[in-house]
């Protein structure tokens, strides 16, 4: 099975072929929680308060097995309970959902940007090309956007924050080995969506310079100091 949350989330089979989408909003909040700590539980009243905030409804309790009822029949749609057991489990502590690292785009985008890390400085070229491949899992904010509570929002935070980080390296692997007309529209996105990361403008102005741009290179020096 495939777990999407890097976008709006949808599970997919492990062939990729049937999905199930994930509309409701209680839903991808309970699914972000439950992946935040894949494998192990969280806790019943942390995940009230994702759901429902500092004020959940009386039978809140109740609600929440509905709604975990609700997302393992979606689960077994995909996929029938197994030799290896239900994919989401209530514990003691609470509910785990099963997960492996290659089995969410999340933990696929992690191991990718770990590799290239490795062969970045060696091999900038290969590095570049498995960067590109991570970032494609992005199909945009992590869980759709919208309201998280205390486990989502830390989540959603921490991945974006490694998605900059991975597109830094990108445009710097990219640069390296002359691909300064290919990223010129991607830095420009980039600065144009994180204004006060200030790499992203660095790495502009010497793609900029390197496609014999120089005006705009330094039009882009100027807007920064405005900015930083």
């Amino acid at each position: 099975m495939q777990f999407r949350i890097l976008g709006p989330p949808d599970l997919y089979d492990e062939n990729g072929d049937r999905s199930v989408p994930l509309n409701a909003p209680k839903t991808r909040l309970l699914i972000g929680a439950l992946l935040a700590q894949p494998n192990f539980p969280v806790p019943r009243s942390l995940l009230i308060r994702e759901l429902w905030g500092a004020t959940p409804p009386r039978q809140a309790a109740h609600t929440l097995n509905a709604h975990v009822s609700t997302l393992r029949k979606s689960l077994l749609r995909l996929e029938p309970e197994g030799a290896e057991g239900q994919r989401l489990s209530a514990r003691e502590a609470g509910y785990a959902l099963r997960a492996a690292p290659a089995e969410t785009d999340a933990g696929r985008f992690r191991e990718a940007v770990t590799a290239a890390r490795r062969t970045a400085e060696r091999d900038p070229g290969t590095a570049c090309t498995v960067l590109g491949a991570a970032l494609a899992l992005w199909r945009g904010d992590v869980l759709g956007g919208g309201t998280r509570g205390p486990v989502c929002t830390p989540l959603a935070a921490r991945l974006e924050r490694e998605r900059q980080e991975a597109l830094e390296i990108y445009f710097d692997c990219a640069l390296r080995t002359g691909r300064h007309q290919q990223v010129v529209p991607e830095l420009e996105a980039a600065v144009a969506a994180h204004p006060l990361r200030e790499r992203f403008h660095d790495q502009l102005m010497l793609a900029l310079c390197r496609c014999g741009r120089g005006p705009e290179a330094i039009g882009v020096y100027r807007r920064a100091r405005r900015r930083l």
